[in-house]
């Protein structure tokens, strides 16, 4: 199921991002510089959305968030024209090997064929589009990462960034634990176990061996700093923990027995600049990089303004088209 809901968000995210199709059809919503965008094409993305998300179009108030929502997917379908048109200015292309490696990766996501195809049919597209789709993402990146090439974080920009936000950077007292858990119906093998570690026996090798959690057991039963809440036996058992390498008592829980061990404790604390300073690096580069091309995209916005024509009868139709049932 998490294999599916992936290429569910990821092929949701193509289809947000648009896709013009070009050429003259007699129902276009809109043309961008001579290059038409289908009525047909905007209300199989609409429909695929309203698929998707069917509670977006319920309610008193679901027309006005249909009709917004609508104009939303084409103001991202015109944006996606101009900057493809920019790009052949800018020199920047997308290789056909490149769409294909990203389409064996969503490709690679399902299950089978016959999932694959479904989804599709789910989100109102084919192959083919999917592959277009991919090749209007990956132009997109280009240019953006091309308007940004440019762009150098200084170290004050740096020290700026975490003098203002050290908030950010607050780092929680916690504990690191390790972990051997095994099945309910095995309460005798917890207890040999426990016996064997208080005995001297090693914590990780018992892990590898004996835990049913495979994923800690590959690294001996460590779980890492705690970046979700543990079972509420858990965590009990982890607070009484003070010493580094006491074990814990076997803890029944609603997945079996565990032993704990504590690895290592941290004090709160706020970190330090040097800790930071790739984070920080990257985060001012990530929103400069989003800045440089909202403006890029402004501008030609700005530029092509009287080349950018939105048919709003074939608009509203689509509105009414795809009206939810009552």
């Amino acid at each position: 199921m998490k294999t599916v809901s992936r290429f569910a968000a990821a092929l949701l995210a193509l289809t947000l991002a648009g896709v013009a199709v070009v050429g003259c059809a007699s129902n276009d919503v809109a043309t961008v510089n001579g290059q038409a965008i289908s009525k047909a094409d905007l209300q199989a993305q609409f429909d695929a959305v309203k698929a998707q998300y069917p509670q977006m179009m319920q309610g008193a108030d679901s027309k006005a968030r249909a009709d917004q929502f609508k104009k939303q997917l084409l103001d991202s379908m015109i944006d996606q024209l101009l900057v493809a048109q920019a790009a052949k200015d800018m020199g920047v292309t997308v290789g056909d090997a490149d769409v294909a490696k990203q389409f064996d990766q969503i490709r690679k996501q399902f299950p089978t064929p016959t999932a694959y195809q479904d989804a599709l049919k789910k989100f109102g597209t084919t192959e083919a589009k999917l592959k277009e789709q991919i090749r209007q993402q990956l132009l997109t990146q280009a240019v953006t990462a091309k308007l940004a090439k440019q762009q150098n974080v200084s170290a004050a920009d740096v020290k700026a960034y975490y003098t203002k936000n050290k908030s950010m950077f607050q780092q929680a007292a916690g504990k690191r634990v390790a972990d051997i858990v095994v099945a309910a119906k095995d309460q005798a093998l917890a207890a040999s176990i426990l016996k064997q570690l208080q005995g001297g026996a090693d914590f990780a090798a018992l892990a590898k061996k004996s835990s049913i959690d495979k994923a800690s057991a590959a690294n001996g039963g460590d779980l890492g700093w705690p970046t979700t809440p543990f079972l509420p036996e858990v965590q009990a058992a982890v607070n009484k923990l003070t010493r580094i390498g006491q074990l814990s008592v076997v803890v029944k829980t609603t997945d079996g027995y565990h032993i704990i061990k504590l690895e290592e404790v941290r004090a709160a604390k706020v970190k330090t600049l040097a800790e930071v300073t790739d984070q920080i690096k990257q985060i001012i580069a990530q929103q400069a990089q989003a800045d440089s091309y909202q403006k890029f995209l402004a501008g030609l916005r700005t530029k092509y303004k009287s080349q950018i024509k939105i048919d709003e009868a074939v608009l509203g139709s689509i509105t009414a088209s795809s009206a939810p049932s009552k």
